[in-house]
């Protein structure tokens, strides 16, 4: 997974969702400088369990920017 950040600050990159809405993983949270970054997921959540196929929903915030995506899970 791929985060662009446009400006120095805050940087909360992907935190997965189920479709219950629940939270199972924080990949990384922090502050960046502005610059490309990658951030590696074993498809495991917070707790080191496997999480199962299926649809999750990912938010990435820097600043004033705000987006959520969905991702597919299949192994």
């Amino acid at each position: 997974m791929e985060a662009i950040v446009a400006a120095t600050g805050a940087f909360a990159p992907p935190g997965g969702v189920d479709c219950a809405g629940r939270l199972v993983l924080t990949l990384k949270n922090g502050e960046e400088e502005a610059g490309t970054y990658t951030v590696d997921w074993n498809r495991k959540d917070d707790l080191g369990r496997d999480l199962a196929n299926g649809i999750y929903f990912y938010r990435l915030t820097a600043g004033e920017f705000d987006q959520t995506r969905k991702m597919i899970l299949l192994r």
